[in-house]
This record gives structure tokens, C-alpha cells and sequence, in this order.
């Protein structure tokens, strides 16, 4: 068959390839893992944005009515019509908000 120096040199040979592989698996997972950490920092990132929105949207409500305030504080002579299309659109859009955010669960 074969030479014992012959089959013992292919025998370190292969233990060497299987600890260079073994290596470059473990330098590749740790390159791997340093690469998809923004990827994983920019998926929470939206995750809580997305998390934050319909907050945003119902915070601008007190917001749109105060600033509805002031103007109307402003001018005196706006008719009641103005007024009641201003609460209607107000209540059209927190209804909207609230069912939207229902069906979102």
C-alpha cells in the first residue's frame, strides 16, 4: 500500500487544513456578526419609529386645536360655519387615527 512517512505527512496535512478552516470559519463569523450590527441597530430603529407614529399623529390633535384657538382668538369676525367645518375635519382625523391604530392591534 502506501508508505507510512507518506500517509503520516497527509495526516498532518489534513489536521492543518482542518484547524486553518476552522479558523477562518470563526474570523468570518466575527466579521459577519460586526457587519449586520448596524443592520440590527437600524431594524430596531425603525421598529420603534414605526411604534412612535400613530403616538405622533394623536399628539398633533391637541395641538391642531390649540393652535385653532389662538387664531380664532385672532380674528374675531370668523363665522360659525368656519368654526364647526374646523371640529368636523377634527374629529374626521382622530376617527381615522383610532381605526387605523384598531386595525394595526
Amino acid at each position: 500500500m502506501y508508505p507510512e512517512n507518506e500517509l503520516t505527512r497527509l495526516a498532518v496535512r489534513k489536521t492543518a487544513t482542518r484547524l486553518r478552516i476552522r479558523s477562518r470559519r470563526a474570523e468570518i463569523a466575527l466579521l459577519a456578526a460586526q457587519v449586520t450590527k448596524p443592520i440590527g441597530l437600524m431594524e430596531a430603529a425603525s421598529i420603534k419609529i414605526r411604534m412612535a407614529l400613530p403616538l405622533a399623529g394623536l399628539a398633533a390633535i391637541p395641538f391642531g386645536i390649540l393652535v385653532r384657538r389662538l387664531v380664532m382668538a385672532r380674528m374675531r369676525g370668523v363665522s360659525t360655519v368656519l368654526r364647526w367645518t374646523s371640529n368636523t375635519l377634527l374629529a374626521v382625523r382622530a376617527a381615522r387615527l383610532f381605526m387605523g391604530a384598531a386595525r394595526r392591534g
